[in-house]
């Protein structure tokens, strides 16, 4: 195990030597000796069909999950809601009267100077 570790490491650290090397003899990018060789795209900057229904179904993913999202984020606003509606009209109207009056303490205050 701890041999398999050391050489992957040596591997990975070789990766760019062992490429230029098959492109000096002409091998790239179709190597068959390098272990786990990744071709380049063969269609830089072009979307292919294969790639855009990737993209595609990549995007309907995220669309549901930021759906899953907003209808959690409504449900809480719903609970926040129906806590101000169980309280009783004398009681929202000293919620609101208890904020004017802090906002306007201020400036009642520098009439009265």
């Amino acid at each position: 195990a701890e041999d398999e570790k050391h050489r992957a490491l040596v591997q990975a650290k070789m990766k760019s030597v062992c490429e230029d090397m098959c492109k000096e003899v002409g091998a790239y990018p179709k190597c068959d000796q390098c272990k786990d060789f990744v071709a380049p795209d063969s269609t830089p900057n072009v979307m292919t069909w294969e790639e855009l229904l990737t993209h595609m179904d990549n995007l309907v993913a995220w669309g549901a999950d930021t759906v899953k999202g907003w209808h959690k984020q409504a449900s809480q606003l719903q609970i926040s809601g129906d806590k101000q509606e169980g309280m009783s009209c004398e009681a929202q109207d000293q919620t609101h009267r208890s904020l004017l009056q802090a906002k306007l303490k201020g400036v009642c205050e520098d009439m009265c100077k």
